[in-house]
């Protein structure tokens, strides 16, 4: 798996033309929110959100 992840990171480098990181986010971004949702849930990679940042984004749009 390491290696097909290294392999797919050289191309990523080679198709961006040396910005591999934009390439990447690219690439999620194109996925569907629900795809990028259940990816998250595969690598289970915790989205903790502090309470501050909370209130600041239910400010933002106005949520009470």
């Amino acid at each position: 798996m390491k290696r097909r992840a290294e392999v797919i990171d050289s191309v990523r480098e080679v198709a961006s033309g040396g910005d591999s990181s934009s390439q990447l986010a690219a690439e999620l971004h194109s996925l569907s929110q629900h795809d990028r949702e259940d990816l998250l849930h595969q690598v289970q990679l915790p989205l903790v959100i502090p309470t501050e940042h909370a209130l600041a984004m239910k400010a933002d749009l106005a949520i009470p």
